[in-house]
């Protein structure tokens, strides 16, 4: 009789899809946050570019962030970030958008051009007390 394999199969399945995505939802395969970027208004002035970074930043810590800062930061080298937001909250499982004009170096501009994507970090304390600086997984995409 092949009718209760064949549900057997499904519920397992199921069972499978929804776990992997509470995993998803809950940060468990370490990425706790997540977003699309893009950028608009792009002018060169002499050896740098001003331009709109924008970005929907996705919490999927399993936790609310209150009173965090999110930081772009450059996506080949150190050195001071490009633009800082703080005071951002962010419930678990949501997310915000942050936008700023910035200025880039030509050579920061080109490489986001061939696919660098620069880095983004959300930095926060946690509920235990400590300081903590997350890396964001970033991709090119509308921000809505």
């Amino acid at each position: 009789m092949k009718g209760p394999r064949i549900v057997s199969a499904g519920v397992a399945l199921a069972c499978l899809l929804a776990t992997l995505f509470a995993l998803r939802l809950s940060g468990a395969n370490g990425r706790d946050f997540a977003c699309f970027y893009q950028t608009s208004n792009v002018t060169q002035q002499g050896d740098s570019y001003q331009l709109t970074f924008k970005a929907r930043v996705f919490n999927y810590s399993g936790a609310d962030i209150t009173g965090a800062t999110i930081l772009l930061m450059s996506a080949n080298q150190p050195g001071p970030a490009f633009a800082t937001f703080p005071g951002i909250s962010i419930s678990k499982n949501q997310s915000t958008v942050v936008s700023s004009s910035i200025t880039l170096s030509s050579r920061d501009y080109q490489a986001w051009q061939k696919g660098a994507a620069p880095r983004l970090f959300v930095q926060f304390t946690d509920s235990q007390g400590q300081n903590r600086r997350e890396p964001v997984q970033l991709a090119w995409g509308p921000v809505r």
